[in-house]
């Protein structure tokens, strides 16, 4: 038996492009190039204003923040095509901060969730 999903936030989940799932959209690491998808969008590098060794302290949570927030309100507009969930393919920084504005930003939890992988 199929249960419905009963969260209707968007799910995001951490992993390569290769594991890219159709209707995803994707959060790229500055510097991976992206091909396929039709919705993607550029995180934001570590330590652009920060610490030389761009630590996950110094992405600017602004720059993090809106790139997810954008992704939401272009989908809502019809400027991209709408997905039904995000793969989010981060270094451990970028994940880190993901993490944390999915815990700390009302905005942004209330629309996407975090698709933890099955302990199993």
């Amino acid at each position: 038996m199929i249960m419905a999903k009963t969260d209707p936030r968007i799910a995001v989940r951490f992993g390569a492009l290769a594991s890219w799932r159709a209707g995803e959209a994707v959060l790229a690491g500055g510097g991976v190039a992206v091909a396929g998808p039709a919705v993607w969008a550029v995180w934001p590098r570590a330590g652009l204003d920060g610490h030389p060794g761009g630590c996950a302290c110094c992405v600017p949570r602004a720059a993090a923040a809106r790139v997810l927030h954008g992704l939401f309100v272009a989908a809502m507009r019809g400027e991209v095509a709408r997905f039904s969930g995000v793969l989010a393919d981060l270094d451990a920084a970028g994940q880190a901060v993901l993490r944390g504005l999915l815990a700390e930003d009302v905005f942004l939890a209330a629309r996407f969730v975090l698709e933890e992988a099955d302990a199993g």
